[in-house]
């Protein structure tokens, strides 16, 4: 799902071509959550799609990718 993120995440990807997607699922998969961005918005529904169902989100801004990658305090 492609939205504005206000939790927090452990890892962030910017870019999210083919090397961007497989290291978000990689991370992803050895137990961490994650958020990506991409400017093209083709590429923010391919991972999408990819990632449904699993604890990637990926923003629609840049914006909100900073917040959802700010680290949480005492983390």
């Amino acid at each position: 799902m492609i939205e504005t993120m206000t939790g927090k995440s452990a890892f962030g990807v910017v870019g999210l071509g083919v090397m961007g997607q497989n290291l978000a699922l990689n991370v992803e998969r050895n137990g961490f959550p994650v958020a990506g961005f991409d400017l093209d918005g083709a590429k923010q529904r391919q991972m999408a799609a990819k990632a449904a169902g699993k604890n990637v989100q990926v923003a629609g801004s840049m914006r909100s990718s900073w917040r959802r990658w700010s680290r949480r305090a005492g983390s």
